[in-house]
């Protein structure tokens, strides 16, 4: 149950009263973390954790299966025996990857089914049903966000686009797995907005749920395959990107590797307009990364 940090969470500074506490409860057991529940009573809960098998990424099935499907509802549970009457919102976190079962090229939108089909992607569906079932009869309201690919703010260096700029900038070797796949890239910055006008919503009793729960596709519509992220990175930085491998990945012929997202709700939901993987983003990521290192 991390939390984002004051600052990340309100860029706009309207939420400097709220009192933030920031916990890793990946190896919390259940009685630890019911006291901290019990300890804090949040009025708001932003569960960040989570557990993939996604390339390099591949947790334990069991450990899949209780972070991404087990634990928000636990989270849940403990709420409403804490204090059932009081209001309260989670914010949880869902995957593009849920849509894997589509056939390419299919229309995606937040009423779309998920059709998952990996460990990661049931166990992130399951995950938030049994969410939605458990706050069902209780003053706890949800917003879950579906992520495409996040990308942007201090970014892990082992992700694609922090090694790129490594790789074209010290002339690191680097090999890139192409697939002719294709993702949609998605900034932190629209995450974070999402994030802040639920909890500003929520706060002023203007959150208006679907029931008990509002879905948000935070997605651009715009998609790229790992070879075009490297073609525009080279040309954001004028650097020569020759000496970068590219091999053949494996590519999903029929389903899942390129679907067509629909971002008309989380547009509508944060009021503009969201931010595409383009030359004027390519550059902020590199100005970051020079910044951290």
């Amino acid at each position: 149950m991390t939390v984002a940090t004051r600052q990340k969470l309100d860029r706009d500074g309207q939420l400097e009263e709220m009192n933030i506490v920031t916990k890793k409860i990946i190896n919390y057991t259940k009685k630890e973390l019911r006291g901290l529940i019990n300890n804090e009573n949040p009025d708001i809960i932003i569960n960040t954790l989570a557990a993939g098998s996604v390339r390099a990424n591949k947790d334990n099935i069991d450990t899949i299966k209780y972070i991404n499907s087990e634990l928000p509802s636990s989270i849940a549970e403990i709420l409403k025996i804490r204090d059932h009457k009081k209001k309260r919102l989670m914010i949880t976190f869902g995957s593009t990857a849920e849509f894997e079962g589509y056939d390419n090229e299919s229309f995606i939108e937040t009423k779309t089914a998920p059709k998952p089909v990996s460990d990661y992607a049931i166990a992130k569906t399951q995950g938030y049903e049994r969410l939605v079932d458990k706050i069902k009869e209780s003053n706890i309201l949800n917003l879950h966000l579906v992520l495409g690919s996040v990308y942007g703010g201090d970014e892990h260096k082992s992700r694609l686009i922090p090694k790129i700029i490594t790789s074209l900038t010290s002339k690191t070797e680097l090999t890139i797995l192409e697939s002719g796949n294709k993702r949609d890239y998605v900034n932190i910055n629209d995450i974070v907005d999402a994030i802040s006008f639920g909890v500003r919503r929520f706060r002023c009793n203007e959150f208006k749920p679907d029931g008990v729960s509002k879905k948000l596709l935070c997605v651009t519509g715009y998609r790229k395959s790992n070879t075009e992220i490297l073609d525009l990175m080279a040309k954001i930085l004028n650097k020569n990107k020759d000496h970068i491998e590219i091999k053949q990945g494996l590519k999903r012929k029929t389903t899942g590797g390129s679907l067509n997202y629909c971002p008309n709700d989380f547009e509508d939901f944060i009021g503009k307009k969201v931010i595409e993987f383009n030359e004027m983003s390519g550059k902020a990521m590199y100005r970051v990364s020079v910044e951290r290192d």
